[in-house]
């Protein structure tokens, strides 16, 4: 009976893994421009955008937010769309800039399978780096800490640049404005893509464990049982309760036949006894 017993708790322990095997796919999410560092004038608007990639075999459901300092001045023109396996899209945001200082905003993107399923969620680091409309700019320990470019603005070139020129570009910062006070620095004060069109800053790839459930996006692997894998484990539970009760019944049925024959076998060791005592009596008499 215990052999048995050990064999129905493997093929349990098989089953439940082949049903989590079976629901679950691996979802991968890709971002470029994992971080932006831009330096603008307060009130200045911004038109960036962040690569989102799709490097999975199935088709994925993106799906874009903001949260931060600058949260409720973020435009996301592309905040929804879906993306066919191994293609990429831009998707562009504007900025407001109503802060003067410095803010760090990010803006995150969602990946969830098409056919349904949970997703993994990345986000992008926006930092913008604000003068003030007298020009200050207390934010010098940031631009030395993360490398800013030299570039003024105004008429020297886009601020972000190395060596602005006088239409406001900046040698070698992105976006500027005619007037010379829309340049913008990414990543390391490099403009946003380099000679091959690559994105110039950082990727971000995040991998996510994901079933054929809806579900939530989050930074870290999720692992849902699906419907059919809980009813598949409710089932199996029952059999191996059913299956407890039925060895406890039989072992106190094994116990009831037991005492049973230690009643008889009393019975009998008194009756012998009793006949041993006629026996001697008569041959007394």
């Amino acid at each position: 009976m215990k052999f048995g017993l050990r064999i129905f708790s493997i093929l349990v322990l098989v089953v439940m893994m082949l049903s989590f095997v079976a629901s679950v796919s691996a979802i991968t999410g890709s971002i470029g421009n994992a971080r932006m560092i831009l330096r603008v004038d307060e009130g200045d608007s911004i038109e960036k955008y962040i690569l989102v990639k799709n490097i999975n075999e199935v088709s994925v459901d993106v799906e874009l937010f903001a949260s931060g300092d600058l949260e409720d001045h973020i435009t996301i023109r592309d905040g929804e769309f879906t993306l066919s396996p191994n293609s990429e899209k831009r998707a562009y945001f504007d900025i407001d800039v109503a802060k003067d200082g410095t803010t760090e905003t990010k803006i995150n993107v969602k990946f969830a399978p098409s056919e349904g399923g949970n997703g993994v969620g990345l986000s992008s680091t926006v930092i913008v780096i604000a003068k003030d409309t007298d020009g200050n700019d207390d934010s010098n320990w940031f631009t030395e800490l993360f490398g800013g470019g030299s570039g003024g603005s105004g008429g020297s070139g886009g601020s972000g640049g190395s060596g602005g020129s006088d239409d406001g570009s900046g040698g070698s910062g992105s976006d500027g404005g005619s007037d010379g006070s829309g340049g913008v620095s990414v990543g390391n004060g490099g403009s946003d893509e380099d000679d091959n069109g690559d994105d110039g800053s950082e990727t971000i790839i995040g991998n996510v464990d994901s079933e054929k459930k809806p579900g939530i996006s989050g930074n870290s692997k999720l692992l849902v049982p699906t419907f059919s894998t809980l009813v598949l484990f409710l089932v199996l539970l029952g059999l191996l309760v059913w299956s407890k009760k039925k060895m406890i019944g039989k072992n106190e049925g094994k116990g009831n036949e037991s005492l049973d024959d230690y009643k008889n076998k009393e019975d009998d060791r008194g009756d012998s006894k009793k006949n041993k005592l006629k026996k001697n009596d008569k041959k007394d008499v």
